[in-house]
């Protein structure tokens, strides 16, 4: 028997509905977070807000990808979702960084790591001594944990820059079959940084359990190292 393959209307709601219970996950790790850092070394304050906010700015981006989605409006989704992968990327970029630092015992090091990416921002580049973070570093990093991940995220950019994949939305509504090809594409790489971010957002937990169990050398980072 030849099976009828999924139309496109098919194929969009499945996904958004995946991409829709990544959301929901989201949501939940935004609107029920757990209090992990009792160390008591100062440096608390400053890791949770941006380990929270990251969390928070992932779980709205992802939903509005979902709605987004869903009404088909596949620029715009392409740009949350984009930007989601990015929020979460640069979490997980700043948990395998953080791991190092402690690891080396380098005080300046690790207090220079959490300025950088608690602070960073090019808008007042000019100012700060240190420099930010690159995005593009930040998904390569997920990447190599994720297999994938910098292909989907290369999909997103082509979509919100006014490359070929951008413009060729100008044929809808009078969708064509090369139209339609571009447009799951999209959907497809919306889907997978929607997955990638749960993926990430989840490590949060692993995360805390490392600053607790690493207590001992966190204090001697901060307290006794150069």
């Amino acid at each position: 028997m030849i099976e009828t393959p999924e139309s496109y209307l098919d194929f969009k709601v499945n996904h958004s509905n995946l991409v829709f219970e990544c959301s929901r996950v989201l949501h939940r790790f935004s609107t029920e977070p757990v209090s992990i850092f009792e160390t008591n070394f100062g440096i608390e304050p400053d890791v949770e807000v941006f380990a929270r906010d990251s969390v928070f700015r992932a779980a709205q981006l992802t939903s509005d990808t979902e709605l987004l989605l869903s009404e088909d409006r596949l620029l715009g989704a392409a740009a949350s979702s984009r930007s989601a992968l990015e929020t979460s990327a640069m979490l997980s970029l700043f948990f395998g960084k953080f791991k190092v630092a402690v690891s080396s015992g380098r005080k300046v090091e690790l207090r220079r790591l959490i300025s950088a990416f608690v602070l960073s921002s090019h808008e007042f580049s000019e100012d700060f001594a240190i420099k930010a973070p690159n995005v593009m570093d930040a998904v390569r990093f997920v990447d190599k944990e994720q297999k994938g991940i910098f292909s989907a995220y290369c999909v997103l950019c082509e979509f919100v820059h006014p490359n070929w994949s951008g413009r060729s939305f100008s044929l809808l509504p009078n969708r064509n079959d090369r139209a339609e090809l571009n447009s799951r594409r999209l959907v497809v790489a919306a889907t997978i940084a929607a997955t990638a971010t749960v993926s990430v957002i989840e490590h949060y937990t692993d995360f805390a359990g490392y600053i607790k169990g690493n207590r001992k050398n966190l204090q001697n980072t901060l307290l006794f190292a150069r």
